[in-house]
């Protein structure tokens, strides 16, 4: 066994080169068959493998370098890497934070729905930068759905993390163990120092929590809206880009083959591979590389020359396919009224607190990593423009003043460049076990490590809560279940517009580019027949009439007051559903909280209180998922809650909010509020 972990595996470089290029190509191909009418997806195909073809006979074919990694350190980072996917919370286990329930829910629908995604319900297609997920769901829409897609997620993860792994330790063509176990190091655990930043924010009073093991990502959220002016800064650790927008992971593959082989004649063909994957990456990439071309164009002085490399064939080849088909793709999401506007935050906006809060900001997320490695760096001319874009980047918002989506995504090439420059600092002048190693141990070099130390507290902090979560809970998959659809939003509560184009048949790219959708043969959502009317109905006694005797589960919940308006003949409509004569107490003038559940006619929760707060909990109530259900009269809470599989479908409104599940189609398909404090019963129906 020692003998098999000594032994080193070699692999040609221009092969992992090539593994970059698939991992890349593939899934925009898969797209172009996917989306586009057969011919134009044939073509655009044909178009993107001839750029690639040639790129890789002209940089790579010839190349015969060797990349040896020791059998122990190639194992030892896959196992690392699945450990990271695990606790990650991507693929359906241990804790996933906020923004994996839409990347989850976007791999569902791209596997449940035919391409192109089509919704019926809101006559809208799936519009959004997806193209990550084609493999693995194409692998669920084969072979058996969503638990084929999320092992074929991981195995898709591991395929990036390793090829990215390689792309950097060649970078360095330094194949000793200590070197490649820090690679792998820094893959995962490279971070701004978040906890210095939370701790100098926390100390001139700029943020409420001490520095500490929790959430030190957003120590500048405080700031977020000062004297009515945005301040949206956030820079991504690794761990925050890993766990929250896993679907621009190509970027880790992109850096590096840029850094191996700078020429500008495969810049933009490289640059566009990117931005299906992540289009604010791509602006990213765009300007490290627009360095670049300046940089030749002032080295060979020749526009001739300048123009041959810029228009060659692989640069032409991305333009005519991936550009073309993408930026008129892109351009019908409509996520927001504002998704066109963009500005720079204004010298004249910037108010003491957020002076104090840029500077601390530049400091722990990059500062201090540049004041200790400049003396060795400073004539490095990405280098340098890598801190200019560091520095005026988090300045620019897109979409909305209060959105960092541009501060965030835009600058991760920027980040990672910097996380190899570190790798290299690390590598060459700090003191390791290695024989012969002469470096000293000076205080610029302690203070290095000191901060790569406090740095690195991120993803453990991370973690430390992650694994605290699932003990608590029990359970080693915490997920946010509230939304299982792009169709369905009832369960959601919050302000994400869904990434749903509606009504852009007539767009350029719908009318003419896609496949045409047989609308009248779409896949909707499932529903039980004789429940198909319901949310036709706003009449509260018709309402409760029209369920009487179907195969649905009935959530009532009542908040503020169950209203002076109530008639008799609504009751008896209650009791028809399946609620015994003790339902006739809500007739009486006085507040009264109500929660009740009724099951195919059979009342299966009938809790009435008096002038105050109540609630219930059903474990594995409804397929398996908790219910859990509180309603506060006006004094008391004053609330509606019926939250089912961790979807919060209660409207939340006066009066009675009901919840319809539909047995037979294993779903809520409505959820309304009958204000019957108003002799209108006004309705308030829930959007889906």
């Amino acid at each position: 066994m020692r003998r098999i972990l000594r032994a080193k595996i070699v692999i040609p470089y221009k092969w992992v080169a090539i593994m970059a290029y698939s991992i890349l190509v593939i899934p925009i191909v898969l797209f172009f068959m996917g989306w586009l009418k057969w011919y134009l997806g044939v073509l655009f195909s044909i178009v993107l493998l001839a750029g690639m073809f040639w790129t890789i006979r002209k940089d790579y074919w010839t190349n015969e370098d060797q990349i040896e990694i020791p059998q122990s350190i190639f194992i030892g980072a896959g196992l690392t890497f699945v450990f990271w996917i695990f606790i990650s919370g991507n693929c359906y286990t241990s804790v996933a934070k906020c923004d994996i329930i839409w990347r989850t829910t976007t791999l569902r629908d791209l596997v449940n729905y035919d391409w192109p995604v089509y919704y019926p319900e809101l006559n809208g297609y799936l519009c959004y930068y997806f193209i990550f997920w084609m493999v693995p769901a194409l692998a669920g829409k084969l072979l058996g759905g969503m638990p084929v897609a999320y092992i074929a997620l991981v195995c898709w993860f591991l395929l990036i993390l390793m090829t990215a792994f390689l792309l950097i330790a060649h970078c360095f063509r330094d194949y000793r163990k200590s070197v490649l176990k820090m690679i792998v190091i820094f893959m995962i655990m490279w971070s701004g120092i978040n906890i210095l930043g939370q701790f100098l924010m926390n100390h001139v009073g700029l943020y409420p929590n001490p520095a500490g093991f929790g959430d030190n990502e957003g120590y500048c959220d405080a700031l977020f809206s000062t004297d009515g002016q945005p301040f949206c800064f956030l820079y991504r650790s690794n761990e925050d880009f890993f766990s929250q927008c896993y679907n621009q992971l190509p970027v880790w593959l992109v850096v590096p083959l840029m850094l191996q082989n700078r020429n500008i004649r495969n810049y933009a063909f490289l640059g566009l591979l990117l931005l299906p994957f992540s289009p604010w990456g791509t602006v990213g990439m765009a300007l490290m590389m627009m360095v670049d071309a300046v940089g030749f164009f002032i080295k060979n002085k020749s526009i001739a020359l300048f123009c041959r490399e810029v228009f060659s064939f692989p640069n032409l080849c991305a333009v005519f396919s991936v550009f073309v088909v993408f930026s008129l793709f892109l351009s019908c999401e409509n996520l927001s009224d504002s998704a066109q506007k963009f500005g720079i935050l204004r010298i004249g906006e910037l108010t003491p607190q957020i002076v104090m809060g840029i500077l601390i900001f530049w400091m722990a997320e990059f500062g201090i990593y540049y004041f200790l490695t400049w003396k060795k760096y400073k004539k490095d001319s990405l280098y340098v423009s890598v801190l200019i874009m560091l520095l005026f980047m988090p300045f620019v918002w897109v979409s909305s003043r209060y959105s960092r989506d541009f501060c965030m995504d835009a600058t991760l090439p920027q980040l990672y460049v910097l996380m190899i420059y570190m790798i290299g600092y690390v590598k060459e002048e700090l003191p390791n076990r290695e024989p012969g190693s002469v470096k000293k141990r000076n205080i610029r070099n302690c203070l290095l490590i000191v901060s790569l130390g406090l740095a690195f507290t991120t993803p453990i902090f991370d973690w430390f809560n992650k694994i605290n979560t699932m003990n608590r809970k029990q359970r080693i998959s915490i997920q946010d279940q509230s939304v299982v659809t792009f169709s369905d939003m009832l369960g959601y509560q919050g302000d994400f517009g869904r990434p749903v184009s509606k009504n852009v048949d007539h767009a350029f790219f719908f009318r003419y580019l896609a496949k045409n959708i047989d609308k009248e043969n779409s896949k909707w959502l499932p529903i039980s027949d004789n429940l198909v009317n319901i949310r036709n109905i706003s009449d509260i006694d018709q309402y409760f009439e029209y369920l009487v005797g179907k195969d649905c589960t009935v959530f009532i919940v009542v908040r503020d007051i169950q209203g002076y308006c109530l008639m008799p003949e609504t009751v008896e409509r209650m009791r028809q559903l399946g609620f015994d004569d003790h339902i006739d107490v809500l007739l009486q003038h006085e507040y009264h909280s109500f929660i009740g559940i009724v099951d195919n006619g059979r009342a299966d929760v009938e809790q009435i209180g008096g002038d105050e707060y109540i609630t219930y909990f059903g474990e594995g109530k409804i397929d398996g998922g908790d219910v859990w259900m509180e309603s506060g009269t006006l004094n008391h809470g004053n609330r509606a809650v019926i939250n089912i599989k961790n979807g919060y479908y209660s409207v939340n409104g006066r009066g009675f909010n009901i919840v319809v599940w539909d047995n037979a189609a294993e779903r809520v398909i409505d959820s309304v509020c009958f204000d019957t404090h108003v002799a209108a019963m006004t309705c308030t129906r829930k959007e889906q």
